[in-house]
């Protein structure tokens, strides 16, 4: 068996081409290239810019789209670009983040691969996988019927350590989410003996569960894309909010925690110690960004009102402001994510749950609130008891839930299950509420069918949808009203902003009948690409709801206690003038000869001059997709500044080479001519800063951080 060797989203270059068919023939405002994540296509085939995006315009048409798809489509065309007419590309299909992004996929044919063979392989084996590598398991069940371990397996603790190894995480990581061909989910460590009791036999590495098997075969090689990990600080958000509101949280309690957000965001521009911890909790997984950047120049002892240091905590003040008052993103440091996993012990009675979090004390006794976003159901905030079970000790950083009761736990939080979801749990007593929602679980009807009785805004109705058989499928043509109907998901954005709206417009909020109303909705909105539901009969019921609605008022004399929340966070204040000087001890000009420096400036105005080309190309293109609503992983002027920074500060192979990216990060932070006078010769010094250039000056920041930190 085969494991891909590491965690990191490793980025890939595509080409993206932003088509306008806001009119009968396509217009192509842009050809590009787009940053995304490797997957196993791109893997396989080795080459990333074989692969094509095509994304639409806002303003693009759907019947100018669907005839442009109907055509593109069909077996045989391809499709080229303007600048690249001998590269062909042949329609792919879109997976279902293409699909929310409104993105569809071309691929460029070559004697290795054409697409339907690229397609051949994910239903057929790149890897031998002996029989005794794994064992197929069923679900276990709660009273009702509903899973318990919808998507959650077993691994071999053994088995799981080697894993472990070749991808540097911790010995003891408990859960592993898992592709293997058309198995997906996640596995959990088990000891070796249990786990072969389990499987009644010997020598298995994996257990899988039946609702793990989205398709047969597929390629025999083990992905593993996330593992447990020690939770960071959750943070709430307007959905997590308003529910707990519902169940009769304080709003003083928000206010409470919100304010001590804002203390110590007033505090990062003078407070070392608060502006580490603060921007601690920005870092991404990826090491990488802004807040990387920050973090690392206060790590090294930069002075705090070191300009450059300056403005990004006053960029940081100023972002984490106004994310609080469009979000309401208020950190709890009593909270977290974690991915879920069955008890496979049995040792969880209904209501208990156990967490062992080795950061945090170990294992967490007591009410635990627990949600999934999106949330949207007071029935969906759970407040489960936290228990202790030795047998248990070994799954750490994880919510382990009870096999047996009435209903599956995760199901009751918006159709959960435990095939790689995080939950967000809350340990903090205030926040803890004391009323349990009472109400009848709203239900969001099962996938049309056949002839089904459905009943959604009020309204019950008889569907006729004959099943078709596979003779009668046309794959293509399902494709390309599957992407017209679901690209984007409107449907689901539409109706989770009329929640919001409606939700703070009386004092009963989410249990106000109108948002109880839209519940059935947004769940079928959430799963309408995996249950195969009707968009169309969604969208004639969120008609129908409106209409009904459309003359509800908000309660006279109350006030939406998210708009109050959002008040009390500042707008930012406005700037003052800078005095940008250089410090003395990041420059190196007396370690070389002047010769040698003067050699490094003229090198460094080159690069300099490129990355001002490169990086306003890449900012008019942020400016480009934010006009027409692309949705990006990272900003291109990021990207733009990451890729000189590669190009021009590479891993170092050895330790001989520190001397010269020392030297080099601190000619790109200082330029300087030399004045002799009549008496003694004198230097200016001219930094980045003069020419308005911080951005190129701390291009080697990672450097003169090193310097700085030993100084």
């Amino acid at each position: 068996m085969y494991t891909k060797t590491t965690l990191a989203k490793k980025r890939a270059p595509f080409v993206r081409l932003l088509l306008d068919l806001s009119t009968e023939n396509a217009n192509v405002v842009s050809v590009a290239d787009h940053d995304g994540h490797e997957s196993r296509a791109v893997r396989l085939v080795g080459d990333s810019t074989r692969f094509m995006v095509i994304s639409f315009t806002k303003t693009s048409k759907e019947r100018y789209l669907k005839s442009w798809l109907e055509e593109n489509t069909k077996p045989g065309e391809c499709i080229a670009y303007e600048g690249a007419k001998h590269l062909r590309y042949v329609f792919l299909g879109f997976t279902e983040n293409n699909l929310k992004a409104g993105h569809i996929l071309f691929f460029r044919e070559g004697p290795d691969f054409t697409v339907e063979e690229l397609r051949d392989h994910f239903g057929t084996d790149l890897k031998e996988i002996e029989p005794e590598d794994r064992q197929l398991l069923p679900d276990l069940t709660a009273d009702d019927g509903s899973l318990t371990s919808d998507g959650c397996g077993l691994i071999r603790e053994s088995y799981a350590h080697d894993q472990s190894r070749i991808l540097g995480v911790p010995l003891d990581t408990a859960v592993f989410q898992i592709r293997l061909g058309g198995i997906k989910g996640t596995v959990t460590s088990c000891p070796d003996l249990l786990f072969d009791r389990i499987c009644r036999s010997n020598g298995k590495k994996i257990a899988y569960r039946s609702s793990m098997v989205k398709y047969n075969e597929g390629p025999h090689v083990l992905e593993v894309q996330n593992v447990s990990r020690a939770p960071r600080a959750g943070r709430l958000n307007k959905q997590f909010i308003v529910l707990l509101l519902t169940l009769g949280i304080p709003l003083s309690v928000f206010e409470e925690l919100l304010q001590m957000q804002l203390s110590e965001i007033d505090a990062v521009t003078t407070h070392r110690e608060k502006a580490l911890e603060c921007v601690d909790g920005e870092v991404d997984a990826e090491a990488s960004g802004f807040h990387q950047e920050l973090y690392e120049m206060l790590l090294a002892g930069h002075d705090m009102n070191e300009p450059y240091l300056a403005i990004l905590l006053r960029r940081f003040q100023t972002t984490a402001r106004d994310a609080l008052r469009s979000k309401l993103n208020i950190p709890v440091k009593s909270s977290g994510y974690l991915l879920g996993v069955v008890d496979y012990c049995g040792v969880l009675k209904e209501g208990e749950v156990y967490m062992n979090l080795p950061t945090r004390g170990g294992t967490q006794v007591g009410p635990v609130v627990l949600m999934r976003n999106p949330a949207y159901d007071t029935n969906g905030v759970r407040v489960l008891n936290g228990v202790n079970k030795p047998k248990l000790r070994h799954l750490t950083n994880c919510i382990v839930f009870a096999a047996t009761g009435a209903h599956s736990e995760t199901d009751r939080m918006g159709g959960g299950d435990l095939d790689g979801d995080q939950y967000f749990f809350i340990t903090d007593p205030s926040l803890i509420p004391q009323r349990r929602a009472t109400l009848a679980p709203s239900t969001s009807p099962r996938p049309i069918t056949r002839s089904q009785t459905i009943t959604m805004a009020g309204r019950t109705q008889t569907v006729s949808h004959s099943a078709r058989t596979g003779r009668s499928i046309d794959m293509r043509a399902d494709a390309i009203q599957t992407f017209l109907t679901l690209r984007c998901n409107f449907l689901l954005g539409s109706i989770s902003n009329e929640w919001m709206a409606r939700v703070g417009s009386t004092p009963a909020l989410a249990d106000s009948p109108a948002c109880r109303a839209l519940i059935p909705m947004l769940e079928a909105a959430l799963d309408i690409v995996k249950s195969g539901g009707s968009p169309a009969i969604l969208r004639s019921n969120f008609e129908l709801f409106k209409t009904q609605h459309a003359k509800s008022h908000p309660t006279e004399g109350w006030r939406n206690p998210l708009d109050i929340l959002a008040a009390h966070v500042p707008s930012a204040p406005p700037t003052s003038a800078m005095d940008f000087a250089c410090d003395p001890q990041l420059v190196l000009q007396k370690n070389v000869s002047a010769d040698r420096w003067d050699e490094l400036v003229r090198s460094a105005e080159g690069v300099m001059r490129e990355y001002n080309r490169a990086l306003s190309v890449a900012i008019a293109a942020d400016k480009d997709a934010k006009l027409y609503g692309l949705q990006e992983d990272e900003k291109r002027a990021d990207m733009a500044k990451a890729d000189v920074i590669a190009r021009h500060f590479p891993r170092m192979s050895s330790v001989l080479y520190l001397p010269q990216y020392l030297l080099k990060a601190s000619v790109w932070y200082i330029y300087y001519s030399l004045f002799l006078d009549c008496l003694e010769p004198a230097i200016r010094y001219f930094t980045g800063y003069k020419h308005g250039k911080q951005s190129f000056a701390w291009l080697g920041g990672r450097w003169l951080n090193y310097i700085k930190a030993r100084a």
